[in-house]
């Protein structure tokens, strides 16, 4: 339930008019509010609007006061601000497979929250501190890019992307099991026997 109320003070001399009030929801005039107070001096108008949605968030709620046509009416605007849980969080690249020591970059999205989420990366049940994370938000949308360098002890491991609205205590989670793989180079056993193509097999990980 939206509850939105306005004092209206009325410094016109005695004998004048009293304001007459509009409400207006985006520029669209709602004729249902509730006169709260009237001596004279100090109307209080009240609206209330039930079920709101997610489509009100930036809608500007405007009451007008005027008392002659003669003149522009006094008025004043609000915006509604809503905190939201998020809809959507998503991991958006899953590598089917990752090589160890060689970095790579995970992207995890999440959609919905305002205030925007905040987004924390886990290895299993622990918080990831390794590699780099770097975030872009704007105001229901976060974004945020982590580059790890896997090592032969991530293989079969879970990451998670856990994205949370702190305000309202409300998260999110995508997750995928990574496989790390360990890559074998082939190189020459020294540089004179390069001629004679003798190579040796080295491998990356245990």
């Amino acid at each position: 339930m939206l509850i939105i109320v306005l004092v209206v003070f009325n410094f016109l001399s005695k004998g004048r008019p009293q304001p007459t009030l509009t409400w207006l929801i985006n520029n669209k005039p709602l004729e249902d509010h509730t006169v709260l107070k009237n001596d004279g001096k100090i109307i209080i108008s009240r609206i209330s609007v039930g079920g709101a949605e997610r489509s009100w968030l930036n809608t500007s709620i405007r009451c007008q006061a005027t008392n002659t046509p003669l003149l522009s009416p006094h008025e004043r605007t609000a915006r509604v601000e809503m905190r939201l849980k998020p809809t959507s969080v998503m991991i958006t690249n899953k590598p089917g497979q990752m090589s160890a020591d060689t970095e790579v970059t995970l992207i995890c999205v999440s959609h919905g929250s305002r205030p925007p989420a905040q987004i924390t990366w886990y290895r299993e049940n622990r918080k990831y501190t390794r590699g780099k994370h770097h975030i872009y938000t704007n105001e229901t949308t976060t974004v945020s890019r982590l580059t790890m360098l896997p090592q032969p002890e991530d293989d079969g491991v879970v990451i998670r992307c856990r994205a949370e609205n702190a305000v309202l205590s409300v998260a999110l989670e995508d997750s995928f099991r990574i496989s790390v793989i360990c890559v074998a180079h082939q190189f020459p056993e020294s540089e004179f026997s390069i001629g004679l193509e003798k190579f040796a097999w080295i491998h990356n990980c245990q």
